[in-house]
């Protein structure tokens, strides 16, 4: 008898918070509606009034709900408090804030401004109770590491696309697929336009939701993406946190945490002083938003985003006489593109020739530069070499290439997407070259696209070796694991077979369109670029929207996005019997 009454009261307790947590997810579902409410629409008094008042409705109901939960699952307060501390002091905090900011509505702007942070409030509560019951989500939790990775940038782009189709984003209003376009250009770290101009499009708002997007899209989406990968899957198990550890470079998984404080912190230094050389280089004098332009454009640089709020991007006019600019914009650009561990090991390096200078007497081992920042290093400084000079060449006689522009392309073409000229006006042989550098891209672990310079790398050795004879693939004295050369392949293989699917899909939708700047247009998409010749905004929605799934495949990266929906089958002992074909 006592059994049937324990199953009762259990069944009679998974009903209640059944209740309660849907009645949770309605508030906080109409707590982002009314955050987006607020931001996107310019409402009238009246309107404000009316969602305060429903602010305030759906507020009473969450803390009605938070009460019913203390006495119906928790029974006393003090297990409560015990389990649901953090939660408690932010669900206090809610009516206390809504008391005291009361008197403080002297305009409509400032009453939304409170209706936010209420609605933030109520949803940091969700937030943390999630993450206190993440191991209990049964739907999510065999979630790979490249599935939590793909859906952090769906779920970005959503929010971008609605964000950006409210009224005060945009001057008069865009579709639904220019929202998608932008949205997923910003979180791609793309930086393709599908309009004629982006601030004649964009309101300011418009602008610093782009900003927004392409800062979390680029350095900012991994540690976003290790945070759902721990937030829904209960802790990342033992072989996800394997993934994790190849997914960014770092030997010790205890670590990991650290390494994404370090890699935010890094990120907002150097973009803070970006910021502060293109203001007083620039943005000072000629920018009409002078703090604006700066953190924008620094943002766009380092996260290789290629977005300007300028009429005609960097090419406008005046701008390529800016040296100071122009330069300002190469070196975020390289450093965002060259990596983070990259950066680590060079930084470790430099920390431990420091101390050896300082302490000589100290013994310890000393940090060197790993096989994997100097092919980083050596293979980004010969394309870049190799790159300006080539630009130089095939453009001769054109007019439109001199040494400066033919640097600064050779720089940013390989992911960071700006031009300081018309694109459009460029020889062939000038567009292929950066059709070549577009799809080598910048290095693993960065805010670059393309197929990686270690993955081009790794391909030029296993030719050399080929050639030579040799049995290993050897690089500065060392030999790298032999199934690195079959990755390298595919990688290149499948990239190209995906680049010019694209790209033949839009010469069948725009035969009218020169086929060489749509297949610039379709590289620059896959290698999440964005330097463009200027026919993306006539390409129908169609083409659009075919343009989106190449920078949404192109940025997470072909091979990781085929591995995350074809399940890996378990090596079997057997082996077939050895036959050999004729290659050439």
């Amino acid at each position: 008898m006592e059994v049937i009454r324990n199953v009762d009261r259990e069944k009679k307790l998974r009903q209640t918070t059944l209740w309660l947590n849907s009645l949770m997810a309605f508030c906080a579902l109409f707590s982002l509606a009314s955050i987006v409410t607020a931001l996107g629409w310019q409402l009238s008094e009246t309107q404000v009034t009316v969602l305060l008042a429903l602010s305030y409705a759906n507020l009473g109901v969450f803390l009605s709900e938070e009460v019913a939960r203390l006495f119906c699952i928790y029974k006393s307060v003090w297990n409560y408090l015990r389990t649901c501390l953090a939660e408690l002091l932010l669900t206090l905090a809610i009516p206390v804030a809504a008391v005291l900011g009361a008197d403080y509505w002297s305009s409509p702007d400032s009453a939304k401004s409170f209706v936010c942070l209420l609605h933030l409030l109520l949803i940091a509560v969700v937030g943390v109770r999630l993450l206190r019951f993440r191991g209990k989500i049964e739907a999510v939790k065999r979630l790979s590491p490249g599935h939590v990775f793909i859906f952090s940038f769906a779920a970005l782009i959503l929010c971008g696309t609605l964000m950006l189709l409210t009224p005060r984003a945009s001057v008069d209003g865009i579709s639904c697929t220019d929202a998608l376009f932008f949205a997923t250009s910003a979180v791609c770290v793309t930086g393709l336009v599908p309009v004629e101009s982006l601030p004649a499009t964009l309101t300011q708002f418009g602008q610093y939701i782009l900003l927004v997007l392409a800062q979390l899209g680029g350095l900012g989406v991994m540690s976003i993406t290790y945070f759902f990968a721990y937030f829904f899957a209960g802790g990342l198990s033992i072989r996800n946190r394997f993934a994790f550890q190849d997914l960014f470079s770092e030997d010790n998984l205890t670590q990991i945490g650290l390494v994404l404080g370090v890699l935010v912190g890094f990120t907002f230094s150097v973009e803070t002083l970006g910021a502060l050389w293109i203001y007083f280089s620039y943005a000072a004098e000629h920018a009409a938003d002078p703090v604006f332009f700066s953190v924008f454009h620094a943002v766009m640089a380092f996260c290789n985003a290629g977005f300007s709020t300028l009429p005609q991007g960097l090419a406008t006019h005046g701008i390529p006489v800016q040296t100071d600019f122009i330069f300002a914009i190469i070196a975020l650009s390289v450093i965002g593109g060259i990596g983070f561990p990259v950066l680590k090991n060079f930084w470790l390096v430099t920390l431990g020739a420091l101390r050896r200078r300082l302490w000589p007497r100290r013994v310890s081992m000393p940090a060197r530069l790993s096989t994997h920042s100097k092919i980083v290093l050596v293979t980004g400084g010969l394309l870049l070499v190799a790159g300006t000079v080539s630009l130089l060449l095939t453009a001769i006689g054109s007019g439109e290439v001199d040494f400066m522009r033919a640097f600064f392309l050779s720089a940013t073409t390989r992911t960071a997407g700006f031009d300081i000229g018309n694109t459009a006006l460029l020889p062939p042989g000038t567009l292929l070259i950066m059709m070549v550098l577009m799809f080598i891209g910048g290095a693993p672990f960065s805010t670059a696209g393309g197929i990686k310079v270690t993955t081009f790398a790794v391909a030029v050795l296993s030719i050399r070796q080929f050639l030579s004879g040799k049995h290993d693939l050897e690089i500065f004295g060392r030999r790298l694991h032999g199934d690195i050369a079959h990755q390298a392949l595919a990688i290149v293989v499948l990239t190209a077979l995906f680049f010019a699917s694209v790209a033949i899909v839009l010469c069948t939708l725009h035969p009218e369109i020169n086929g060489e700047f749509l297949l610039f247009e379709s590289i620059s998409a896959v290698a999440t670029v964005g330097v463009s010749c200027g026919v993306t905004p006539m390409l129908c929605d169609a083409a659009k929207c075919v343009l989106v799934v190449a920078m949404f495949v192109g940025r997470i990266g072909i091979l990781l996005f085929l591995a995350s929906f074809i399940r890996r089958r378990a090596p079997s002992g057997a082996r077939l019997p050895e036959d050999s074909i004729v290659l050439s």
